[in-house]
């Protein structure tokens, strides 16, 4: 099955259609899943992308400062 998106994988696996690849944040409370692998870690790169003229704006900046103190390690160039 191919989907869009990490919430259309949640709700296949929701719904039995299979197994899943997921962010542990996503699944680590539903009782209607199982991890296989619980000693596995995997990290992926994430980037924010944003316009250039909007980057410089303090709201945008703000936002984008709170996104990156969300991930451990997170710096904002």
């Amino acid at each position: 099955m191919k989907v869009s998106s990490a919430m259309m994988m949640l709700e296949a696996t929701r719904a039995g259609m299979g197994i899943a690849e997921l962010a542990v944040h996503l699944a680590e409370n539903d009782p209607l899943r199982t991890r296989l692998w619980p000693d596995r870690e995997d990290s992926y790169d994430v980037w924010l992308v944003m316009h250039g003229d909007l980057a410089r704006t303090a709201r945008v900046t703000d936002v984008a400062d709170a996104f990156v103190g969300c991930f451990s390690g997170g710096k904002r160039d």
